[in-house]
């Protein structure tokens, strides 16, 4: 089957699925973030009130009061923690090198990562593989439907109106039910999405 049709077929049979940088959008930088008063070290982007800090290298932190989100997008909601910028050490994380660290990190926490024309997104492993079975299985009792005999036979014969009828609901039912499940799929990823999303 086509890559963009199993994408496709694998995100209406797995609603829950999650943009692979989270809350932290792709162009925004991120740095390891180390704490004096524990040493303890997270990796996250900087807000100061309420803006993303876009400088990869700011010298004026120490006067600030920040909010750190800490880059585990696997955890929902992201953590959050707010902090005076003078009792922190922040260090720039190279973009190629937070992609590695979260790949490793969704991967560890049994996510997969699919690619789509809107970005990487991300399913859990077991929605994956039972998505994944359900397509191969629709595609192969597509596979084995026969196809319906002429109306009209070689030697100019009609087929009896009985005969058409039996015929054309035996190749059209599987195509019925399977609207009928992928229209049911998409009102849910709507509804989980856009609808319930807002409130």
């Amino acid at each position: 089957m086509h890559l963009a049709i199993i994408t496709i077929g694998v995100l209406l049979f797995t609603p829950c699925a999650y943009d692979f940088f989270g809350e932290i959008p792709e162009n925004i930088p991120t740095f390891r973030i180390k704490f004096q008063r524990d040493q303890s070290e997270v990796f996250g982007a900087i807000r100061i009130q309420g803006e993303w800090l876009k400088d990869t290298s700011p010298v004026y932190l120490k006067t600030k009061a920040i909010e750190i989100v800490i880059d585990t997008p696997w955890e929902h909601p992201q953590p959050l923690r707010r902090e005076l910028g003078q009792k922190v050490d922040i260090y720039y994380e190279v973009p190629v090198l937070r992609k590695k660290r979260l790949e490793e990190g969704w991967k560890k926490t049994g996510f997969t990562i699919i690619d789509t024309p809107q970005g990487k997104r991300v399913i859990n492993s077991n929605d994956y593989k039972n998505a994944i079975n359900v397509l191969k299985k629709s595609h192969e009792i597509y596979s084995i439907t026969a196809e319906p005999p002429l109306y009209y036979s070689p030697e100019s014969k009609n087929i009896s109106f009985d005969n058409q009828g039996r015929n054309f609901l035996r190749v059209w039912w599987l195509h019925i039910v399977v609207t009928i499940v992928g229209i049911s799929l998409l009102s849910l990823v709507i509804w989980l999405f856009f609808i319930k999303g807002e409130k």
